[in-house]
């Protein structure tokens, strides 16, 4: 879809208006660099200016995985190094666009964390302790002294439909092969009925080597005010932020959504997060199958974000 190029402090200003401009917008050039290019970014008409709004953060997800594909291609002759530059250059002065307005959007609304149903709890717990110290998102076997978590799992924002919001919807992200595909559907089913859903972990339910610490809204904003600010070096685009001295010893923020099941319990899905500052995290969803007492990783995820 084309979209109308403007200069970004006229898309920033445009933002934040009551009313979206009846105009199909792409973020397009800084200096002589089309971002919107670069980046493959939606425009609100495609999404919805909700979602746009409401998922202003992720952008730079979407922003830094160009980049790594970018960096990936031969380099030879300085074009493409040239090209990576602009881009990562781009994308940051985008995202401070994006951080800036987005303050001023109205607040999402999420519904009051509850006690983990009985009938998910001990399937749940067995999943998320399998998947932490695993490698389906970085950082996994990073060395560390605990586990830094968010204390409730991740849920769609209420009002917002549970088949179709979000960067990472399910029924986009997970692809099953055809003799699962009612499997599938039913996971799909019980996600699109609990979405909004969310659930007070405890730590005491984990089962892992190190410990739990669980942190609260509070403590994830200030985790988040020490990274979300860091620039990598110039010479070094993937360098990570160093760890804020309250969290010394974690490897990241990690977060879950619920366990989603079919109805006999033998297949299930989840996203896995971990968030370790601007251009740093990755998010995932994954299927898993139950075989033998053991819940085992199914290739069925399709889609992944990272910073």
């Amino acid at each position: 879809m084309q979209g109308k190029h403007i200069s970004p402090v006229k898309w920033a200003s445009s933002w934040e208006q009551s009313a979206p401009p009846q105009e199909d917008l792409l973020i397009p050039f800084i200096g002589t660099y089309r971002v919107g290019e670069c980046i493959g970014l939606y425009s609100p008409i495609e999404i919805g200016w909700a979602d746009y709004r409401r998922y202003a953060d992720f952008w730079r997800l979407i922003c830094i995985t160009r980049v790594q594909e970018f960096a990936s291609v031969d380099t030879h002759g300085g074009a493409r190094v040239k090209e990576l530059k602009d881009c990562a250059i781009g994308c940051v002065l985008v995202f401070i666009a994006a951080g800036s307005t987005a303050q001023s959007t109205k607040a999402v609304q999420y519904s009051t964390p509850q006690r983990m149903p009985q009938d998910r709890d001990m399937d749940s717990y067995a999943i998320y302790s399998d998947l932490l110290p695993g490698h389906e998102i970085e950082w996994g076997d990073v060395p560390r002294t605990f586990w830094l978590l968010e204390t409730t799992t991740k849920a769609e924002p209420l009002g917002t439909s549970c088949s179709t919001s979000g960067m990472m919807n399910p029924h986009q992200a997970i692809r099953a092969p055809e003799k699962d595909q009612s499997s599938l559907a039913e996971m799909l089913g019980d996600f699109d009925r609990s979405c909004h859903e969310r659930y007070q972990l405890e730590a005491s339910r984990f089962r892992l080597k190190l410990p739990i610490r669980l942190l609260d809204e509070e403590g994830q904003k200030r985790y988040a005010a020490h990274v979300s600010g860091y620039m990598p070096p110039s010479d070094n685009i993937m360098q990570a932020p160093p760890t804020p001295e309250e969290f010394k010893g974690a490897a990241g923020l990690h977060s879950f959504t619920a366990v989603y099941f079919n109805r006999a319990h033998t297949m299930a899905m989840t996203e896995i997060g971990m968030y370790c500052g601007g251009l740093c995290g990755n998010w995932r969803w994954v299927v898993l199958e139950r075989r033998d007492g053991r819940w085992v990783i199914l290739p069925w995820a399709v889609m992944t974000m990272m910073s």
